[in-house]
């Protein structure tokens, strides 16, 4: 059951609730949400996901088929599967996850990630601060946000408190490693 937090100190807010994965799972069964729109859980709130546009598909689909040609058998490279930062709580659709084969998806948490990738368009924003600091606070220790229009990409890692300490932006032409996968190396000029 959803649980009710408290405004900061001295703010005006009112009080909200605080959702978790089961809670959505509950509304989709009973009726209250769209059973077909998909959803995720920032911060304890409930946000629907945006249809995408053909730039954040033609992106995604090669990102896609190059990581899953470069990775072979040993890593899963998963899309828009449900990602959960905590057993019962915030979770996340990310375009692209990529995580040790003998895992199974459900277990894998923040730190078990080897590459976190959103393709952004009309979530650019969302991407590089709300979901940034999501990750960062639940360690997934390297957090790409490829910007579908521009194909450059904005790249997070060694989060601490909360926040990422090394943000870098690479342009088109420039190679792509994951911090964790060295074997795999990208240009989105290649597109």
């Amino acid at each position: 059951m959803a649980e009710t937090l408290a405004p900061a100190p001295g703010s005006d807010a009112e009080p909200r609730l605080r959702y978790r994965a089961s809670d959505v799972r509950t509304m989709i069964a009973a009726g209250v949400l769209d059973d077909e729109q998909r959803y995720e859980v920032l911060d304890g709130e409930i946000v629907p996901m945006m249809v995408h546009n053909p730039p954040h598909i033609n992106v995604k689909r090669w990102l896609l088929k190059r990581l899953t040609l470069d990775l072979g058998e040993t890593y899963w490279v998963d899309s828009e599967t449900t990602f959960y930062l905590e057993d019962d709580g915030e979770f996340t659709l990310p375009d692209i996850l990529v995580y040790p084969q003998p895992m199974k998806g459900h277990e894998v948490r923040g730190p078990d990630a080897l590459l976190l990738i959103e393709v952004a368009d009309k979530s650019l924003k969302k991407d590089r601060t709300r979901k940034a600091r999501l990750y960062a606070r639940f360690g997934v220790r390297d957090y790409w946000v490829v910007d579908a229009a521009k194909l450059i990409t904005h790249i997070y890692r060694e989060p601490q408190a909360g926040t990422y300490q090394s943000e870098v932006t690479l342009q088109t032409n420039e190679s792509l490693t994951p911090l964790h996968l060295p074997q795999v190396h990208l240009k989105l000029a290649d597109i």
